[in-house]
């Protein structure tokens, strides 16, 4: 996996080694954090949902998704997705 920084520059060792000394002589800009984690799933403000599901049903659920190289969370947005669509 290629990184990048915010702007879309390649985040190369040297990259990295710069940062890392900025950081050790304190010359880290104030304010300045690294994101880390998936990027944002839209444009739009995102709200969490929350809903329960019997031990059964959520191993079924993880057992399904992660042979279809999903995320339990990725299987839930594309079943609600296909909801939405076939509404």
């Amino acid at each position: 996996m290629d990184m990048k920084t915010k702007d879309g520059k390649p985040v190369t060792e040297k990259t990295l080694d710069d940062w890392a000394d900025a950081f050790e002589h304190g010359e880290w800009p104030a304010g300045r954090t690294v994101a880390l984690g998936r990027p944002r799933l839209a444009i739009e403000e995102v709200q969490s949902v929350s809903f329960k599901l019997t031990r059964s049903k959520v191993l079924a659920l993880e057992e399904k998704a992660s042979k279809l190289g999903f995320s339990r969370s990725e299987a839930l947005r594309e079943a609600v997705e296909e909801f939405l669509a076939n509404a």
